[in-house]
């Protein structure tokens, strides 16, 4: 019971480190850069590390093999985001203008379904890599884990949000009042 309440606070902090940030939104909001999700997801990433070696009585050698194969995939997943990210701000800014390029957001569609493959692709890779190192009972555990972990913090991250929201804004200040 002790590990979960440590677990939840470095979970909360992580949050509250996420939303100190230096961007705003189009609404005034402030929203994450690249470095302040970078930091937060180090964080996410150590806190997942812990876990999932604590729910899979992970041994050394297992370990040295399914982290450096969870980093590979978390790299190429964090690649795939960022490019999305600029995407959607280029086409963002492109439908924000007084006549927007049909071109310009055709191209930036195209952008997008092929980093949904990329995506896939690479989760299926990742997978074949687990199921190498792992036993089926431990990768259905792995994959569990995974599925549970990213509800927890997309959860922990919304409640921030709106908590955030009630009270100002992310940062809690006046704005709004």
């Amino acid at each position: 019971m002790m590990k979960t309440g440590k677990t939840v606070f470095l979970i909360l902090s992580l949050i509250l480190v996420f939303s100190g940030t230096t961007a705003l939104a189009d609404d005034g909001r402030r929203v994450p850069g690249e470095e302040d999700i970078g930091r937060v997801r180090k964080k996410v990433e150590a806190v997942r590390a812990w876990r999932l070696t604590e729910e899979l009585d992970l041994d050394e050698d297992k370990t040295a093999k399914l982290f450096p194969a969870m980093r590979r995939s978390d790299r190429q997943r964090q690649e795939i985001e960022a490019d999305n990210r600029r995407i959607i701000r280029m086409v963002s800014a492109e439908l924000n203008k007084p006549n927007p390029a049909p071109e310009v957001i055709d191209s930036a569609l195209e952008e997008l379904v092929k980093n949904r493959r990329r995506t896939f692709r690479s989760e299926e890779e990742h997978l074949q890599d687990v199921r190498k190192i792992l036993s089926p009972e431990d990768t259905a555990r792995y994959l569990l884990f995974q599925v549970k972990f990213q509800k927890e913090i997309r959860e922990r991250v919304m409640r921030s949000r709106r908590g955030g929201m009630e009270h100002g804004g992310p940062s809690g200040g006046a704005r709004g009042r």
